[in-house]
C-alpha cells in the first residue's frame, strides 16, 4: 500500500519550536499578572512582618527588657567613668610628686652650688 504523500505533511522541528503554546499577548498578560501577584504578596508579607515587629516592640515584656538593658548600660558606663577618673587622679598625683621631687632636687643643687 503506497503512502499518500499529499495528505501527510511533515513538520520540521524548527516549526514546532517557533510556535509557543500560548499566543504572545496571552503570555505577556500572564507574566504581568504573575508580577502583580508577586508584588502584592511581597507587600502583604512586609506588612505582616511590620505589624508583628510593632506588636512585639510595644509589648510590656520588650519594654521591661529595654529598660533593664538601659540600666545595665548606665551602670557599666558609670563604673567605667569612675575607673577612668581614678586612673587620671592617680596619674595627676604621680605627676605632682615627680614635679615636687624635681623642684626639690633643683633647690638642693642651688643650695649646694
Amino acid at each position: 500500500m503506497p503512502r499518500d504523500l499529499s495528505r501527510s505533511r511533515s513538520r520540521s522541528p524548527s516549526y514546532r519550536r517557533r510556535r509557543s503554546p500560548l499566543p504572545v499577548g496571552h503570555r505577556r498578560q500572564q507574566e504581568a499578572e504573575l508580577k502583580l501577584i508577586e508584588e502584592e504578596t511581597a507587600k502583604r508579607v512586609e506588612e505582616a512582618i511590620r505589624r508583628k515587629v510593632e506588636e512585639r516592640l510595644y509589648s510590656e515584656e520588650i519594654k521591661i527588657e529595654i529598660q533593664r538593658r538601659l540600666e545595665e548600660g548606665r551602670k557599666r558606663l558609670h563604673e567605667e567613668v569612675a575607673i577612668q577618673l581614678e586612673k587620671e587622679k592617680e596619674a595627676a598625683l604621680i605627676e605632682a610628686r615627680r614635679k615636687e621631687e624635681k623642684a626639690r632636687k633643683e633647690k638642693e643643687e642651688l643650695e649646694n652650688a
